[in-house]
């Protein structure tokens, strides 16, 4: 019988990488750093230079807004960019010496997080559960790829006729008819690089919100919606303020949210007891159905995270609640 995975692991690690973020960011106030930039200053003393699309991809930032980032970065100082000889649209990205200085005080930050999240876990512990994260990461990854491969392979066969009747020898069209992954290792052929807590986590929900988003395509459904509609599956008739505190969502953000999910019909607030001041949010036939589709994709998205690594489900959930609590734990002595 195979084991039922459980959704709410996405929102956990979730919310196990917002604290530690939190936590961070706590620690470098003073510093002038904004979100992004401690980890572009982490990779970059770890790489050395590298062109932008390479602190793009390591870093899972959007490319635009890498250039954004760095342009920050930049204006303060912390970096040099310098376009190469031979191709002048190509630009190397490296740290200045006030960049090395703070990427420095970044890293001891994340390493005095990472020994306050891990406090009381045993060493042998702690390598399982980033070999579990790393490996989610891995089998998520395959997945996308492999979605991937099924779309373009399917254009491929609409278009297969038209384009060798048009131009046999084409080295563009074979590209695209005979493509190989014979340059690709498989899953089972590749030794995954386990690295520290922030980046496993930080790698780990980043696949895991963008696998999700492929799972719930053309629900035109945005960031931060999918976690309202589950909470409502059991919390209708909640007030905004209550929404907010179980999403753990801002409630400026949660007020942004609720605003366009009832232009896109899918929620509707009602005021009760004839006070105008207290609105009550349910949902309407369209956003049930979509909640019975996100709670779907929440499942998928696990089921294919946990692919083959089924049973180490209960003992990761127990080092993930070690992690939070050891968390909320540094964020009170902190005074978060």
């Amino acid at each position: 019988m195979m084991t039922k995975i459980d959704k709410n692991i996405f929102d956990k690690i979730m919310f196990t990488y917002s604290m530690f973020r939190k936590l961070v960011f706590h620690r470098l106030k003073g510093s002038g750093l904004t979100t992004g930039q401690p980890k572009i200053l982490e990779f970059l003393a770890q790489s050395g230079p590298v062109i932008q699309k390479e602190i793009a991809s390591a870093c899972e930032i959007e490319t635009s807004t890498v250039g954004r980032l760095l342009r920050k970065l930049e204006s303060g100082g912390l970096i040099r960019r310098e376009q190469l000889p031979e191709n002048r649209r190509v630009v190397r990205v490296s740290l200045t010496d006030l960049g090395r200085t703070k990427a420095s005080l970044v890293q001891e930050s994340f390493r005095l997080c990472e020994e306050d999240a891990f406090l009381g876990i045993g060493r042998e512990q702690r390598c399982h559960f980033l070999g579990v994260l790393c490996q989610m990461e891995e089998n998520l990854r395959a997945v996308a790829l492999e979605q991937e491969e099924k779309q373009r392979h399917g254009y491929q066969q609409e278009h297969a006729t038209s384009l060798l009747d048009a131009d046999p020898l084409s080295p563009s069209l074979l590209k695209q008819v005979l493509f190989s992954q014979s340059g690709r290792q498989t899953l089972s052929e590749r030794k995954p690089r386990i690295r520290s807590l922030h980046q496993e986590l930080q790698s780990c929900q980043a696949v895991l919100y963008q696998q999700l988003f492929r799972f719930l395509k053309g629900t035109g459904l945005t960031p931060g919606q999918p976690k309202i509609l589950e909470f409502l599956e059991t919390g209708e008739g909640s007030q905004q303020k209550e929404i907010a505190a179980a999403c753990r969502i801002e409630p400026a953000t949660v007020t942004s949210l609720l605003f366009y999910m009832e232009q896109a019909e899918l929620i509707e607030r009602r005021e009760e007891n004839g006070d105008r001041r207290s609105q009550h949010v349910y949902l309407t036939p369209k956003g049930r159905q979509n909640t019975q589709k996100t709670i779907r994709a929440l499942e998928q998205t696990m089921e294919a995270a946990f692919k083959g690594i089924e049973q180490e489900q209960e003992d990761f959930k127990k080092i993930l609640r070690l992690l939070r609590e050891n968390l909320r734990q540094a964020a009170e002595r902190e005074g978060l």
